[in-house]
């Protein structure tokens, strides 16, 4: 299974002066290092918790699409759930781009979607299929599936409070600890890294 962001954010969930407020940091000298702070915070918060802050584009990779084994399990329980469906591994998606896939013949193919549908109430988000649908064989090749799919909160305002503090802790602690002994600041970030448990991406 492959993942990759191939459209980053356009904008950060924490502005540069409500960082700076969090910080007391009364002077403009050092805006671009505590925006490039903000930057690291939010991808440290969204890499310990597989969560997408702010709108993003992401193409998802996989070797074929959900079957069932001999014993009627799915294949792979971290990303098929029991109904076939396929487990988003970004929260919170927002809607599906495209579903492309290579068949059994060799050649590129777009998955029609009226074959499947994305539900976006739950966390992590499931692609389904639709009623009286299956889904197509492939060729046995790695990475014959190519989902790409929007994950983010609307906007800034719709980020959890709590996560945007953890960015602006993580900014304090950069700034103010610059120049000590990279064990104080793991010592801080791993602090902060346990503050997110509560909102890390849970696959049920």
């Amino acid at each position: 299974m492959g993942l990759t962001q191939t459209t980053a954010p356009a904008t950060e969930p924490v502005t540069v002066q409500e960082a700076k407020d969090f910080c007391r940091i009364t002077h403009d000298d050092e805006n671009s290092f505590i925006l490039a702070m903000i930057r690291d915070g939010r991808e440290f918060v969204e890499n310990h918790t597989q969560r997408q802050l702010m709108s993003a584009s992401w193409t998802w990779t996989l070797d074929a699409f959900p079957s069932l084994d001999a014993n009627g399990i799915p294949t792979n329980r971290l990303v098929y759930d029991a109904d076939l469906g396929l487990i988003v591994p970004i929260v919170p998606a927002t809607s599906v781009t495209s579903i492309s896939y290579i068949d059994e013949d060799g050649a590129s193919q777009t998955l029609a979607t009226t074959v499947y549908a994305i539900d976006t109430s739950r966390e992590p988000a499931r692609i389904y299929l639709k009623y009286d649908q299956e889904w197509p064989e492939t060729r046995t090749i790695a990475n014959a599936v190519t989902i790409i799919f929007v994950a983010g909160y609307a906007n800034a305002l719709s980020v959890p409070e709590t996560l945007k503090t953890r960015i602006k802790e993580y900014v304090h602690h950069a700034y103010s600890m610059r120049g000590a002994s990279g064990g104080d600041f793991n010592g801080a970030v791993d602090r902060i890294r346990q503050a997110l448990t509560p909102y890390r991406m849970v696959t049920v």
